[in-house]
């Protein structure tokens, strides 16, 4: 079973580097957590920063 791990901050340092490695998913990550429900902005947020982390990982940056 996976456990949960905290988060990394949604950061503007992020999201440029993420920006850089992939726009598209930048800005979709970006979408979610405007467009989240009220009540579930820090949940969307907390997902958006493991992504674009991920991606800036992957691809570097």
């Amino acid at each position: 079973m996976e456990t949960k791990t905290e988060a990394p901050e949604l950061t503007r340092e992020l999201i440029d580097k993420a920006a850089h490695v992939d726009p598209w998913t930048t800005i979709g990550a970006l979408q979610a957590v405007a467009l989240a429900e009220p009540g579930h902005e820090a949940s969307m947020r907390d997902s958006a920063a493991r992504t674009l982390t991920r991606y800036v990982e992957r691809h570097g940056a």
